[in-house]
């Protein structure tokens, strides 16, 4: 996967996303697949966005039963069951635990029902159907939880993605594979839609040049952003309106998330006594990841970040369910906007649906801007098919020839078989227990094209940090293979080296072996600290956690 929008320009794509999150990128692989001139340009990196921020689940969506909306639920079991068989590396079972008191606003018939009908929509799964516990047997599997009330509980199984960023990488791998061109740090500045093919005009924040790309429809998966891709205006019978469409449908909701030690075995199903929000505690890389919010959000949605007033929100209420437990330091916060759609005027932001809505700026005409909103991490595949589906139709190419299910990017593995065998493969280089187990989680079927890189240079199996579990090799990997161009890019997206506690206090270390790699002068030594320090904060831990940057800056210096 090459980065080369000098290449590009010379290009004429059949569609050009905008947008290099988990639709943008799950739309050019799909499009690419079926045999479409793909391009794909995103203004930071691939999965920075609202991908990363999600609270990592693969699920049906078992409050939406509330709204009668069986039809959202049915379509995220299908998906999650879809994901955990052709990415099982990335996707794993999760038992969750929705524990009912006596004071609760939903009881035990109300549960019981829902998990009648999860279990009913979810008739071709394979994982266990839901069990009803008793008030004893929800404290000897959560001993942790208030016992004052306590009437029973239930247990049931849905799925979590540890790192939903490395999806991105995935369907960007894959889009690659089968002919797309696509660049990170590449930001659209202008669409102008008054000829066709369309001129879209895009700044390389690597290099500061503009370059023109072309490219007969464009699909826009922006997310929060979605509005702001629209061209202004517009001109007569060239999508004319069309912003303000997007505009008014677009609702934008902030969600934040907490990560504290660990204290559950389960994920936890949580309603807050507040305002009656369900949330969840869900174990996540040893420690707990709890949220989230559901608030409006009119500011940049670069710019979001986790509040005081809502960290202490998700740590209150989740004391009412943990009285005992110590749910300090927060090592972690992240802070993403949603692009939900606006069906109903007073909806509540909870009450907002997560159907997705694509739109078509040009209905039956050859060009156009196709617009993406709404959706959820689960059900990704199926609004980047719809979306290409009616590019595939304006376009009278490529319809008709739906790409057909299989492994994704990396998805062909069976990884405790496929682990041990790599093991005994690769023995000499004397990789450890965690290390291994990580290689497997990030590179599933592709974890070879990594220990060749060791094989050739043994130098490249030592930590990449000083006890780490990330190899040097894994950083020279991404660099040639993943377009990762900032150390925050390996750190938070390629890698979970920065999503660890301390973790982003090694970024001196990454960035000295990426100044190596990409030969950066003094200025791209500065830009990517500056990077660093602003992804840092935004995920909530202060410069003084990379105090190590400033001596890292130097003895990079080439």
């Amino acid at each position: 996967m090459q980065r080369d929008l000098s290449a590009m320009e010379g290009m004429l794509f059949d569609v050009l996303v905008v947008g290099g999150g988990i639709n943008g990128t799950a739309a050019a692989r799909d499009a690419a697949r079926r045999g479409l001139v793909v391009g794909l340009v995103e203004k930071h990196d691939f999965g920075w966005g609202t991908t990363a921020t999600s609270t990592r689940l693969i699920h049906g969506g078992l409050r939406y039963l509330e709204h009668f909306d069986f039809a959202l639920v049915r379509e995220g079991l299908r998906e999650r069951e879809a994901l955990l068989r052709w990415a099982p590396h990335r996707v794993k079972p999760l038992p969750f635990i929705t524990p009912i008191y006596k004071k609760s606003r939903r009881g035990p018939l109300a549960i019981r029902v829902g998990m009648y009908l999860y279990d009913l929509l979810s008739y071709d799964k394979s994982l266990p159907p839901h069990r009803w516990l008793s008030a004893s047997e929800v404290l000897a599997l959560e001993p942790h939880l208030n016992p004052e009330g306590l009437r029973g509980g239930a247990l049931y199984y849905d799925a979590q993605v540890d790192l939903p960023e490395r999806f991105c990488i995935d369907h960007a791998r894959e889009a690659a594979s089968f002919g797309a061109r696509l660049a990170n740090y590449a930001e659209v500045v202008e669409i102008a839609l008054e000829q066709t093919p369309h001129r879209v005009t895009v700044v390389d924040h690597l290099t500061g040049k503009r370059h023109v790309l072309q490219a007969r429809l464009v699909i826009n998966a922006g997310g929060p952003w979605a509005d702001a891709v629209m061209p202004q205006g517009g001109v007569q019978g060239r999508g004319e309106g069309a912003r303000e469409q997007v505009a008014r449908r677009l609702r934008k909701t902030q969600g934040i998330h907490v990560v504290v030690d660990a204290f559950t075995r389960h994920a936890i199903v949580q309603l807050a006594e507040r305002d009656g929000r369900v949330f969840f505690v869900v174990p996540w890389r040893g420690y707990a990841l709890i949220g989230t919010t559901d608030t409006d959000y009119d500011g940049d949605p670069g710019e979001a970040r986790a509040s005081a007033q809502d960290v202490a929100y998700l740590i209150d209420e989740t004391r009412r369910y943990f009285p005992g437990v110590r749910m300090d330091p927060v090592y972690l916060t992240t802070a993403g906007v949603r692009p939900l759609v606006l069906r109903r005027p007073g909806e509540s932001e909870s009450q907002t649906s997560r159907r997705h809505l694509v739109l078509d700026s040009a209905p039956g005409k050859s060009w156009g801007i196709v617009t993406i909103l709404g959706g959820k991490l689960t059900n990704h595949r199926v609004v980047a098919a719809e979306a290409v589906d009616i590019a595939c139709r304006k376009l009278q190419k490529g319809t008709g020839t739906k790409a057909p299910d299989g492994p994704f990017f990396g998805g062909d593995v069976d990884v405790k078989k496929d682990l041990s065998s790599w093991k005994k493969e690769y023995e000499a280089l004397s990789l450890s227990d965690e290390t291994w187990e990580q290689l497997a989680f990030l590179y599933g079927s592709r974890t070879p094209e990594v220990l060749e890189l060791c094989r050739q240079d043994p130098e490249l199996a030592r930590p990449l940090s000083p006890g780490s579990e990330v190899i040097a090799a894994q950083l020279v990997y991404a660099v040639e293979k993943e377009m990762c161009r900032r150390s925050p890019d390996f750190m938070l997206r390629r890698s979970l080296m920065g999503l660890t506690p301390g973790g982003m206090a090694r970024a001196a270390d990454v960035r000295k072996m990426m100044a190596e790699l990409l030969s950066w002068d003094d200025a791209e030594l500065q830009q990517d600290l500056e990077q660093t320090d602003r992804e840092a904060a935004k995920i909530g831990v202060p410069k003084a956690t990379s105090a190590l940057d400033a001596e890292g800056r130097k003895e990079a210096s080439p």
